[in-house]
C-alpha cells in the first residue's frame, strides 16, 4: 500500500535523485508529438493547433510529468481526462495507484466472444472508482466510472461522497454530488461514443484513464505498486542521521569528571560549557576520539547509495555529489556508466507508448463531443494519428573530448556539418539538425561572430584585406 507520506518522502533526498534520473520520458530535449492525417498529405496544422490549445489550457505537460514521476516512485501512476465546458478544454489530473480501485467480473464479452478477464488491463474492468479527496473525518469524495453493460448501456460517470470505497450509490441516491448526463441520458462520454459508433474504427477506450508504468515491477494488476524505494530511502535516511550524530560526538570528544573520596556526596556541575567550578577532590578530563571511524561509516553509506541506485540503473554520479569525479571521467567512462539507464529508458518508452496513444484517442473523442469552436479543425483532428517521440537522454560528457572527436571526424570526412551539429547539440534527428543549420546560416549574416579569423588580422605585417602583403615599415622602403 502506498500512502501520501511515502510519496512525500520520495520527493526529497536520495529518493528524489533516483526518481529524477528515471522520470525523463516527457522532459528530455527532442520530446515531441507529430500528427499525420490518414488521407490528407499536408501537415494538419489546424488539428495540431487545436490539440495544443487543449493541452495548454488543461495542464497536460505538468500532469503527464507528475504521472511519470509517480510511475518511477511506486511502479505506476494514473492520469484521467475529462472535459471542462467552462474552460472549453480537455482537463488532465494525475492520481496515485493507492487512490484507484478496479473491479472485475470473472469473464468479459469481447465483441461476442466470452473470455476470462485480464486484470492487468483497465479496459476489462466492470467499473473503476477513484478517490478524489477528503470531505470530513469519515467521508471522501469519489468518482465512479462504469463501462457499457446491461444495467448501463452507455456507461455511467458519477461523483459521490461515502465512507465505503466499494459501494457505489444507486441513481438518485442523496449521496450523489454529480451524475453526468447528455440530453438527460446517464452515460460515460466514451462509452456513449462507442455505443453510437459500433464499428469503433478509432479504437476508442472505455475509460479515459491512462497508466504510466515505472517498468521495474509487474504484479499482473492494472496498477502495480511497490514500496521498495521508499523503505530503502528510509533506511538510508536513518543511517545518515546516525552517522552524523556519531560524527559530531567524535568531533566534540568526551568530557569526564572524576572524584575521589573527599568529593563524595558533592554535587556535580550543572553544565560543562564555559567556565565551571569543581569541589576539592574533583578532576576534569577531556578525551578526544578518532573521527576516522565516522568517516569510514559515511563512505560505506555512500557505497550503499550507489549500490541501490545501480539496482534502478541510475549511475553513481547522479546520486553522489562528487563533481570532481564527473569532470575527471572520460567520455567513454561516462557512456559506460550511463548505458544501463539509457537502455532502461528505451524500455520504458516502449512499455508506455500504448498509454500515450490512449491519451490521444481520449482527447480526440472528448474534443469532438464537447469542444465549442472550429468544426473544421475538429474533423481534421479526428482523422489524425499521433506519433510520440520521447527524445533522447542528454547525458553528461567530457566537452573537450567531444569537441576534439567531432573536429577529427570532420577532418577525416566521416562527419558532414549536419551530423556534426546533431552530435554536438544532442539532436534526435537529421531534420532537427538541418533546421538548426538553416537558423545558424540565416543569423550569421545579421550577427557575425565577434572574433576575427586569424587570416584576416589587421596589423603591421598584414594588410586590411588579409592577403598577407607586407606593410611598409621604417627602414624597409622599396
Amino acid at each position: 500500500m502506498v500512502d501520501k507520506g511515502m510519496l512525500q518522502s520520495l520527493d526529497i533526498g536520495f529518493g528524489n535523485k533516483v526518481v529524477n534520473a528515471l522520470a525523463t520520458l516527457f522532459t528530455e530535449k527532442g520530446q515531441k508529438y507529430t500528427l499525420a492525417h490518414e488521407t490528407d498529405k499536408d501537415y494538419p496544422e489546424e488539428a495540431e493547433s487545436l490539440l495544443q490549445e487543449n493541452r495548454e489550457n488543461g495542464g497536460y505537460e505538468t500532469e503527464i510529468v507528475d504521472t511519470d514521476r509517480l510511475g518511477c516512485q511506486v511502479a505506476s501512476g494514473g492520469i484521467i481526462m475529462s472535459f471542462s465546458t467552462s474552460m472549453n478544454s480537455v482537463t488532465y489530473q494525475h492520481f496515485s495507484p493507492n487512490n484507484v480501485r478496479c473491479f472485475f467480473h470473472e469473464t468479459v464479452d469481447d465483441d461476442g466472444h466470452v473470455r476470462s478477464v485480464d486484470r492487468s488491463s483497465i479496459e476489462d474492468a466492470s467499473y473503476v472508482i477513484i478517490r478524489l479527496g477528503l470531505v470530513d473525518i469519515s467521508k471522501w469524495n469519489y468518482l465512479a466510472i462504469f463501462g457499457r453493460s446491461g444495467i448501463y448501456p452507455k456507461g455511467r460517470w458519477v461523483e459521490y461522497t461515502a465512507g465505503n470505497t466499494t459501494v457505489v450509490p444507486e441513481i438518485g441516491d442523496e449521496d450523489i454530488t454529480s451524475e453526468f448526463e447528455i440530453d438527460g441520458e446517464i452515460c460515460n462520454p466514451l462509452s456513449k461514443y462507442i455505443a453510437e459508433n459500433p464499428d469503433n474504427s478509432e479504437n476508442v477506450p472505455e475509460y479515459p484513464i491512462a497508466i504510466i508504468y515505472g517498468g521495474f515491477t509487474d504484479t499482473g494488476e492494472a496498477f502495480p505498486t511497490t514500496t521498495s524505494l521508499y523503505y530503502q530511502c528510509l533506511e538510508i535516511s536513518c543511517a545518515a542521521s546516525h552517522t552524523l550524530s556519531t560524527s559530531q560526538e567524535a568531533a566534540a570528544g568526551t568530557k569526564v569528571i572524576s572524584r575521589d573520596h573527599t568529593a563524595m556526596g558533592k554535587p556535580l556541575p550543572r553544565t560543562l560549557a564555559g567556565k565551571i567550578s569543581l569541589w576539592a577532590g574533583m578532576k576534569f578530563e577531556y578525551h578526544a576520539h578518532n573521527s576516522q571511524a565516522s568517516k569510514d561509516a559515511y563512505d560505506v553509506l555512500k557505497f550503499i547509495q550507489v549500490d541501490i541506485a545501480g539496482s534502478y540503473t541510475v549511475p553513481d554520479y547522479m546520486v553522489i555529489s562528487d563533481d570532481h569525479t564527473l569532470e575527471a571521467a572520460s567520455g567513454i567512462a561516462l557512456k559506460v556508466k550511463s548505458a544501463p539507464l539509457k537502455r532502461f529508458r528505451e524500455y520504458r518508452e516502449k512499455k508506455n507508448r500504448e498509454s500515450v496513444t490512449k491519451i490521444f484517442q481520449c482527447e480526440k473523442v472528448l474534443i469532438k463531443m464537447f469542444y465549442q469552436g472550429d468544426d473544421t479543425a475538429v474533423e481534421q483532428l479526428m482523422g489524425c494519428s499521433q506519433t510520440w517521440t520521447a527524445g533522447e537522454m542528454i547525458l553528461p560528457e567530457n566537452k573537450k573530448e567531444a569537441a576534439e572527436r567531432v573536429v577529427l571526424l570532420m577532418e577525416k570526412g566521416l562527419h558532414d556539418m549536419i551530423s556534426a551539429l546533431r552530435e554536438v547539440h544532442s539532436l534526435p534527428s537529421d531534420e532537427d539538425a538541418i533546421e538548426l543549420y538553416e537558423t545558424l546560416k540565416t543569423r550569421q549574416g545579421e550577427y557575425p561572430p565577434l572574433a576575427q579569423n586569424k587570416n584576416k588580422m589587421v596589423g603591421l605585417l598584414r594588410d586590411a584585406q588579409g592577403t598577407g602583403t607586407p606593410q611598409g615599415r621604417p627602414g624597409n622602403e622599396q
